[in-house]
């Protein structure tokens, strides 16, 4: 299942990229994707000893999916929930490392005992941390989703 899902995801990722994009844009993307994925295999799974609120950057098509089915094994979540106002997609974007800009950031409340995988963001800002979820997450999780705001 899990291995379906990552093949989903770089197919609908470098289908996203324009149409003009060099072919060595989308084999670097797919670098990048296939290091984070085999990174992300490596890190042991350890379980949350407190709930925990992350944020999670994303579209807006996917968000709405998440909300009716919740987040599948392996999403990537940031490490903690910032207070204040939401970055404009460029800043989510390159500090998480996303491969492109997100449309909107979902707060999330990851329950106690959640089976997680703690890591740094490959690409993104040093020091900056990520969670991925080791088993599935229930829609009810996620508490509110936030339009990220645009350039004038």
């Amino acid at each position: 299942m899990k291995r379906w899902t990552l093949i989903l995801t770089l197919a609908l990722l470098t289908a996203a990229l324009p149409a003009g994009a060099a072919p060595a844009g989308k084999g670097l993307l797919r670098d990048l994707l296939r290091r984070d994925f085999l990174r992300d295999r490596t890190l042991p799974v350890r379980r949350l000893k407190a709930p925990r609120t992350v944020h999670r950057y994303t579209t807006w098509e996917r968000a709405l999916r998440e909300l009716q089915k919740g987040l599948p094994a392996g999403t990537h979540t940031t490490a903690r929930a910032r207070p204040g106002r939401p970055p404009s997609p460029e800043v989510a974007q390159r500090r998480y490392g996303l491969p492109r800009n997100p449309e909107v950031r979902e707060t999330i409340r990851l329950p106690e005992g959640t089976s997680v995988r703690l890591g740094k963001a490959l690409s993104g800002h040093p020091g900056v941390g990520e969670i991925v979820t080791a088993r599935p997450v229930p829609p009810e999780a996620i508490r509110k989703i936030t339009p990220l705001p645009r350039k004038p």
